[in-house]
């Protein structure tokens, strides 16, 4: 091959050389375009999403906050139900202890009346007995349990005796020493208290007595003067204890002198 020949062929060998260069150039610039356009896509994209997520943060943000204030709005509610309940039961116990001390006062108004009242019955009474010389004396009374009691023993007033009536005669035969005289503007009466009456009950018949059971002795000598000329009272004193009043003592403590007490 010829000299000429050769330089042909090298001409022609850096031709395509070139050639392709510039094809390898443009398809690296065409190359580099598509990632630039892929990267601007993505931007934007980007971009977006940021929007759209900046967006639901400000609704999350609202619906936060309006479950915040419906928390807040629900719990006050709450505690104004709860400071309103309490004060209408405040408010009710103190209309109750109001009405409760109210009640208190009125009742103890009345009590008092009620008890100058039967203490002005008492004396108006005792005035008109003395007017009419209604003092009752041995004869007149001679037919009335409690004397009958006195005189002929329980039997005599009784069906069936039982042991108190035994002490309820007792009671009336020794009842200058069991129990007081006392003599003022409500008449002269017997006046029995069971702490008193007590130990002269255990002494006599030689056993201990609780408070109920002088109680019913009380109670006893009260139902045999239910038909009695004079008053018989049971009740209980200032101090609380169990009282038994005699009216008319006078017939009662003879017959019991008449018994050799």
């Amino acid at each position: 091959m010829s000299t000429t020949d050769d330089v042909a062929d090298s001409d022609e060998d850096v031709q395509h050389i070139e050639s392709d260069a510039r094809t390898a150039e443009q398809n690296s610039l065409r190359s580099g375009s598509d990632i630039e356009a892929a990267v601007a896509d993505l931007a934007d994209r980007v971009e977006r999403l940021e929007a759209a997520v900046a967006q639901k943060d400000v609704r999350i943000d609202a619906l936060e906050d309006e479950l915040a204030a419906e928390r807040e709005a629900r719990e006050t509610a709450i505690r104004d139900e709860q400071i309103q309940r309490t004060q209408i039961v405040q408010n009710a116990k103190t209309d109750l202890r109001e009405e409760v001390s109210e009640l208190r006062d009125s009742l103890v108004a009345e009590q008092k009346t009620r008890s100058r009242s039967d203490a002005l019955i008492e004396k108006r009474v005792t005035h008109l007995e003395d007017e009419l010389d209604a003092e009752v004396d041995d004869v007149t009374v001679s037919g009335d349990k409690l004397i009958r009691l006195v005189r002929c023993g329980p039997d005599n007033v009784v069906d069936r005796v039982y042991p108190v009536h035994e002490r309820a005669r007792a009671l009336l035969i020794y009842a200058t020493d069991w129990g007081s005289l006392v003599s003022d503007g409500n008449g002269r009466r017997l006046v029995f208290l069971a702490p008193d009456v007590r130990p002269y009950l255990e002494a006599r018949f030689d056993r201990t007595f609780s408070t109920s059971e002088v109680e019913r002795v009380f109670s006893k000598v009260a139902d045999f003067a239910e038909d009695s000329p004079r008053r018989v009272r049971k009740d209980k004193c200032r101090e609380g204890y169990h009282r038994l009043l005699v009216w008319k003592p006078d017939p009662l403590v003879s017959a019991a002198e008449r018994m050799g007490n």
